[in-house]
C-alpha cells in the first residue's frame, strides 16, 4: 500500500487500527506518508494509535479521550482540528 501511495503521490494514508503495526507506520513515514489510524472505538484504541506512532487519530469518543490525556497524559501534545 505504501508503494501504491507513493505511485500517486498521496501525502496522507487512512488506514485501520486493527492489523497495524509500528513497523508498518515507521515504514510509511521514512516514504514521507502521514497515516491516520481508525477506528477508535474507545480510549485505548486512541492510546494504541499514539502509540503506534500515528499523525492522526480518528475517534467515536473525543471528549473521552481529550478528558483521559489531560488527566493521565497531560505531557502528550495533541492538536484538535485541522485549521
Amino acid at each position: 500500500m505504501i508503494e501504491l501511495g507513493k505511485s500517486v503521490g498521496t501525502k496522507r494514508m487512512a488506514v485501520t487500527l486493527n492489523g497495524s503495526t509500528r513497523e508498518a507506520v515507521t515504514k510509511a513515514h521514512k516514504a514521507g506518508i502521514n497515516v491516520n489510524l481508525w477506528p477508535g472505538s474507545t480510549v485505548e484504541d486512541s492510546l494504541l494509535a499514539y502509540l503506534l506512532g500515528a499523525d492522526y487519530i480518528c475517534t467515536d469518543y473525543p471528549i473521552k479521550v481529550k478528558a483521559f490525556l489531560g488527566e493521565k497524559l497531560p505531557w502528550v501534545e495533541v492538536k484538535y482540528g485541522e485549521k
